[in-house]
């Protein structure tokens, strides 16, 4: 499931931009739905399968490291994480950078 938040991140990026062209060239070209194309692309790119081979390696990484005992606890002290935590979320947050979809 973690897959699915870069997946919409970089969706609702894509969608931002074809929302955007829409909007100048509205009398030119007939309307879609950002969301909806946005999506498709996404689909039919290698960026799908990109950001979920990259989150599905953090996500087992993590597990590996929490099943041989070597994760810390993830106590919360005020606004901190363990550094297994920002370590996958820092995977993640990678993963979706470097697999948007491009403006045009």
């Amino acid at each position: 499931m973690l897959y699915l938040a870069p997946a919409v991140v970089i969706v609702l990026e894509r969608s931002f931009y074809i929302w955007d062209q829409q909007r100048h060239l509205q009398a030119q070209q007939e309307c879609v739905n950002p969301i909806d194309a946005a999506l498709e692309q996404f689909k039919a790119s290698s960026n799908a399968a990109a950001v979920r081979e990259a989150v599905s390696t953090a996500v087992r990484r993590y597990r590996f490291l929490k099943t041989v005992n070597l994760l810390t606890p993830p106590y919360l002290l005020g606004l901190s994480f363990s550094s297994e935590i920002t370590e996958l979320l820092d995977t993640v947050a990678e993963a979706t950078f470097q697999h948007r979809l491009p403006r045009s």
